[in-house]
């Protein structure tokens, strides 16, 4: 009876080890000792200096001071670009599952909005060894938002991701609850808050337009019968596509962005 009560323990551990296959939410005050911050050269502003002391830190929010969080400026005492990452440890995702990166982020000052950039590496972490640019979002919104991007490509591999602000003369942004984890949801439902999309006309006769709120990097158009008849990568937010040569009828639009997978049915006349 032991061994049988110690392989469900053993079982248990397995499975949750699996499904969530890193995490980190800053709770322990400071930026873990297994991250690196790559800062740059300029002086923070002397009114939050003592805030920042280095290229990323971690603070108490303001409305929820049990919360810690990280936290990256761009207010200096001269008006310069921030170049300011925080890299995860390698993170060596398992093969054959649905593995999605998330992550929580915000701005702090709504009149002064910093962006954020999330850059994948499968090499070191030097800047230049990440390669693949997951999100990237020039004006955080001022409320918590969880971003999401599928790693089911890097699926085997070891992958640091790096978190980076490179607003002008802005304020600060936070990151929270940093995870990369086994994921069940599916490509019509892959969308983080903020991914806003919009195909129009409907329906569509000569062309079609898609407005996405991150870039769109591919697209495939699918007819009824799961025939794929037009494919082509994109790196945009504003496409616009011919579709005068395409028979009257529905069809689906799938398509990879910067968040995740999404599917979107339109019409054709």
């Amino acid at each position: 009876m032991k061994k049988f009560y110690i392989l469900l323990i053993v079982l248990f551990i397995g499975k949750l080890s699996y499904s969530q296959v890193f995490f980190e939410n800053f709770q322990g005050g400071v930026i873990p000792s297994t991250f690196t911050l790559i800062n740059d050269a300029n002086t923070v502003n002397t009114a939050i200096s003592t805030l920042f002391p280095d290229a990323w830190d971690v603070l108490a929010q303001f409305t929820d001071t049990a919360n810690k969080v990280a936290a990256s400026t761009s207010w200096f005492a001269a008006v310069a670009p921030a170049d300011r990452w925080m890299i995860t440890p390698s993170i060596i995702l398992p093969v054959g599952s649905n593995l999605m990166l998330s992550w929580k982020c915000k701005s702090q000052d709504p009149a002064y909005l910093d962006g954020l950039i999330v850059k994948i590496s499968t090499a070191g972490v030097a800047k230049t060894d990440f390669t693949v640019t997951a999100y990237n979002n020039t004006a955080e919104d001022t409320v918590w938002k969880t971003k999401y991007y599928s790693l089911q490509s890097l699926a085997g591999q070891s992958i640091h991701v790096a978190f980076v602000q490179q607003s002008t003369d802005k304020f600060y942004v936070f990151v929270d609850d940093i995870k990369v984890s086994n994921n069940t949801i599916g490509i019509n439902e892959v969308a983080a808050e903020n991914n806003y999309l919009n195909v129009y006309p409907t329906p569509a006769k000569d062309f079609v337009n898609i407005q996405a709120g991150c870039n769109v990097n591919l697209v495939k158009i699918v007819n009824m019968i799961g025939q794929v008849v037009y494919e082509k990568q994109y790196d945009a937010k504003n496409i616009k596509i011919n579709t005068s040569n395409l028979q009257s009828g529905v069809y689906f639009l799938q398509m990879e962005t910067a968040q995740g997978k999404v599917s979107k049915k339109f019409v054709i006349e």
